[in-house]
């Protein structure tokens, strides 16, 4: 079962790449309205579906398979800003291969350490972006970019929704 034609989700209009990758199987890769996959990672063997135990949206900010200093600053600014905007709508991780350090500083936004790389892997995320997961556990949306316009965009599309029953009190 999948919503990847729900007004819901969010998909770029530059996902015909995405989707023949993903067609011919060469990587796995997680598309929105697909159910998100729980992965077990680490050396204690966490869930990450113990991440999504909330009533809220999970945003999952992937530092990608090689993170510099610089992704995961920019991942960290982007965590921030939307957690600001969003406030209780969504919970922030940033999920990273490297061991969290001095680049990330901002104690409210959880770091997670995925050093094997399962997570990324299971969720297709080779390159740095997000993936915004509904309270449902399905793919709300997902970039391949930690670009401030990009991510905001589709963030903008997959609350509207939200905004409109808000405006018109249904």
């Amino acid at each position: 079962m999948h919503y990847r034609r729900s007004s819901l989700v969010y998909t770029a209009q530059d996902d015909f790449v995405t989707r023949m990758i993903a067609q011919f199987g060469r990587q796995r890769t997680l598309r929105p309205g697909e159910r998100a996959p729980d992965v077990v990672f680490g050396q204690d063997r966490h869930r990450l579906y113990d991440l999504l135990r909330h009533p809220e949206h999970t945003l999952l900010i992937f530092t990608g398979a090689q993170p510099t200093a610089n992704t995961l600053g920019q991942a960290d600014i982007l965590a921030t800003r939307l957690t600001r905007e969003y406030g209780t709508t969504i919970q922030s991780h940033i999920i990273t291969v490297r061991q969290a350090s001095h680049t990330i500083t901002n104690s409210a936004i959880s770091t997670v350490w995925d050093a094997g790389r399962n997570v990324h892997q299971e969720y297709g995320m080779q390159k740095a972006g997000v993936c915004l997961v509904r309270p449902d556990r399905y793919v709300a949306c997902r970039t391949e970019t930690l670009d401030d316009a990009s991510v905001c965009s589709a963030f903008e599309h997959v609350f509207a929704h939200i905004r409109d029953t808000v405006v018109t009190g249904a």
